[in-house]
């Protein structure tokens, strides 16, 4: 038998400033890891009436615009990332149905998401190497324009959703790639 838990700790804060525009931080700490990666997610944000956008660590444009089976939370849910139907615990798409995994998880990247357009919303990120909690160094440590081996680079996501209420009925529909 194989019982699992995902603890993270958010820590966010944001503030409008007097031309109108939000600025804001989120960081999102693992509360229990045995690895070396203790920070999941970390980005900067500026927003306003033009949309938002994201730099730093988070995931690409698809895998944020991905819309799930409503559940109570991300951690059950028979179309949730951490959902398992396998005893031996494999991940990824061998071992659950979720469908909103991306190809590079949280590196570092920019992420713009317009305002709404009559229902349409759209998201583009670009990761110019698969690196995530990297820093600019004299050791080379950073994003780069290389393709290591096995290694996924230059990625280009797109997504796009539309949402409208009809009466008592509430449709939404989308579409991306990576």
């Amino acid at each position: 038998y194989v019982f699992k838990q995902d603890v993270e700790i958010n820590f966010s804060g944001k503030t409008t400033l007097e031309n109108g525009l939000t600025v804001g931080a989120y960081i999102e700490l693992n509360a229990q890891t045995d690895e070396e990666d203790q920070i999941d997610k970390v980005y900067a944000y500026v927003g306003g009436s033009f949309g938002e956008v994201r730099f730093g660590d988070n995931e690409e444009a698809y895998a944020e615009f991905c819309y799930q089976v409503p559940t109570a939370s991300e951690l059950f849910g028979a179309d949730s990332p951490n959902f398992n139907f396998s005893n031996a615990g494999i991940p990824g798409y061998a071992g659950t149905n979720g469908t909103c995994y991306g190809m590079d998880d949280n590196s570092t990247r920019i992420l713009y998401f317009s305002p709404s357009f009559s229902g349409f919303h759209f998201a583009a990120s670009f990761t110019p190497d698969d690196t995530e909690d990297t820093r600019n160094t004299t050791q080379g440590a950073g994003t780069r324009f290389t393709n290591d081996e096995g290694q996924n680079s230059e990625n280009l996501s797109l997504a796009v959703s539309f949402q409208h209420d009809f009466n008592a009925v509430n449709l939404i529909i989308g579409a991306g790639g990576t």
